[in-house]
């Protein structure tokens, strides 16, 4: 906080402790943040830890990188949705990653070819993981897209590429640069660049359920559009946090259903 207030010149810059692998911490970040009374133009949700010992969410459902990755955002989104929604032009941006694509090549073990016995870890595999939570991250990304349709507030999701200088190989749990081509890695410059335009390019204020890459729109992987499983996956998150909120089947008028949240 310290070197942004110095790197901006602004002094009025502040934080708020956030563990999204702890639901009660969530909940308490969204309501310091709600009792702030401000307005939330952009939401990033930017997590992308990898556990390197085998922990489980409270439920047992989702190993511990997924439910932090996938499942704590789903939440946290979730509870600032309505200030979201009074914030005119407000953006949702999900952070992903090109290694969501089981056909990526390069890592190793198994792609991310989603098998819902292993949410919970039973063939403990750090990367797949990961991998798998990057998926989760644009399923969530199309489907809350959709659901928030035609009610002023966007959701794009973005792979940032890989910037060598960022910690998220701190614990060396994957040794990363030996697979990704040290040619395609970015500058910190290049990579914050792009965040900034994704959050204010006027161009892209009204796009929605849009996928990124290097600044520019693109695909994503076919798997990622698989919605069935998407679905299921939103389902098994919410059935972990504990609130009943169900996607209906296809060819409902409603596509969704949302149970009043208790703060």
């Amino acid at each position: 906080v310290e070197n942004a207030k110095k790197a901006t010149g602004k002094g009025d810059i502040s934080y708020i402790i956030l563990d999204l692998a702890n639901l009660e911490s969530i909940r308490n970040a969204a309501n310091e943040f709600l009792a702030l009374n401000l307005p939330l133009d952009v939401l990033y949700n930017n997590a992308g830890g990898i556990y390197k010992e085998k922990l489980l969410d409270p439920t047992g459902t989702f190993e511990m990188t997924i439910f932090s990755n996938f499942v704590g955002p789903i939440y946290f989104t979730d509870l600032l949705l309505d200030k979201l929604k009074a914030t005119p032009g407000s953006r949702i941006l999900n952070v992903a990653s090109e290694l969501h694509d089981p056909k990526f090549p390069g890592p190793p073990g198994r792609p991310s070819i989603l098998d819902f016995d292993e949410l919970n870890g039973k063939t403990f595999e750090p990367l797949y993981n990961y991998r798998i939570s990057k998926l989760g991250n644009i399923y969530h990304t199309y489907i809350l897209a959709q659901q928030l349709k035609g009610q002023g507030v966007t959701v794009n999701v973005l792979n940032p590429g890989y910037v060598p200088v960022t910690e998220l190989n701190r614990h060396k749990v994957v040794d990363i640069p030996k697979q990704v081509d040290p040619a395609r890695g970015k500058s910190i410059e290049t990579s914050t660049d792009e965040y900034i335009y994704y959050a204010t390019a006027d161009e892209l204020k009204d796009v929605t359920g849009a996928y990124f890459s290097d600044g520019k729109r693109t695909e994503s992987s076919e798997a990622s559009h698989d919605l069935a499983q998407g679905k299921k996956l939103w389902n098994l998150a919410w059935e972990a946090i504990g609130v009943r909120k169900r996607i209906l089947g296809e060819g409902k008028k409603k596509f969704w259903v949302k149970t009043t949240l208790s703060l």
